[in-house]
């Protein structure tokens, strides 16, 4: 009912051409109502996008959290463009800051893939670790996965590829050109807290 309604609220303003601004803490009301959506934090505006822009392009580690992604890496940029993480060094990546700038590297929970793909230019990442954790949602597994460096993700994957259960090992690879990095880092405190299933 509560999505029919929102729904409803934005036809029927787009039927008047009537510019409103909707105020919401909840993300996926933003991104059903608004053609542009403004993240603030603390009176600040941080970021102003459209809704598929914010999600794919976050410009602040603020604002990807306030989005839900749970996997931000604190990283620098070395000399050769690489992005040095605690995943490990990382190739590949789209970006254009300065060497030695800190960074954060955001791995959308998405991204994850069961079966490497074939690529020569820009090979996909091979994470190796244990499942701590997995949820049934109907269409899809949130699974909380622990890589061999003590480094826990959370990804989700499609309910057709079940995980195996808490405790067993599983093999995933992520696109590095699918990887999102923000100029600062985040703190390994904020990192943590953003784990929960």
């Amino acid at each position: 009912m509560r999505e029919h309604h929102l729904q409803e609220i934005r036809r029927i303003l787009k039927k008047l051409s009537v510019t409103s601004i909707f105020v919401t803490h909840d993300q996926t009301e933003a991104m059903t109502m608004g053609d542009v959506v403004g993240v603030m934090n603390q009176g600040q505006l941080i970021q102003m996008d459209s809704p598929q822009d914010l999600y794919l392009k976050p410009q602040h580690s603020f604002v990807a959290q306030f989005l839900g992604f749970q996997n931000l890496l604190s990283g620098r940029v070395r000399q050769d463009g690489t992005v040095e993480t605690e995943m490990g060094l990382l190739a590949g990546i789209k970006h254009q800051l300065k060497p030695e700038q800190k960074v954060t590297v955001v791995v959308r929970p998405e991204l994850a893939k069961t079966a490497p793909a074939n690529s020569k230019d820009h090979p996909d990442y091979k994470l190796r670790g244990v499942v701590q954790a997995r949820v049934f949602s109907g269409q899809q597994y949130r699974s909380k996965f622990k890589l061999s460096q003590g480094l826990i993700l959370t990804f989700t994957l499609p309910n057709t590829i079940q995980p195996p259960e808490t405790g067993h090992h599983m093999d995933l690879w992520i696109d590095p050109g699918s990887l999102i990095v923000i100029p600062g880092s985040c703190t390994n405190q904020e990192i943590q807290e953003g784990g929960a299933l």
